[in-house]
């Protein structure tokens, strides 16, 4: 039987989101959460390493500065940085978006 959908109009097959809060893997993307005069506000960073007890180890190179610089948080203190294309979780949930 015919498709009830144009081909056209065939949506692609749902994907499982690639970025968890709270979860980083070597190689992402993130902002810290905070700000200081080390570390100005939006500073973008790359993960560099997760330590055992769960610390993500992130390199930052900082507009204006020369170098970059290994600093160590815990991940509730990151936030990933996200790009055109990534898969995620929305953790609310509306009338128009429900939970998942």
């Amino acid at each position: 039987p015919p498709s009830a959908l144009p081909s056209a109009w065939t949506l692609p097959a749902p994907q499982r989101p690639t970025k968890q809060p709270g979860i980083f893997d070597v190689g992402d993307s993130v902002h810290w959460k905070g700000a200081d005069q080390d570390l100005p506000a939006g500073s973008l960073g790359t993960v560099e390493r997760i330590f055992e007890g769960g610390d993500v180890e992130v390199r930052f190179v900082v507009a204006g500065r020369p170098g970059s610089k290994l600093f160590t948080f815990s991940p509730g203190r990151l936030s990933h940085a996200f790009a055109v294309g990534d898969y995620v979780y929305w953790v609310g949930s509306d009338q128009d978006l429900p939970a998942g």
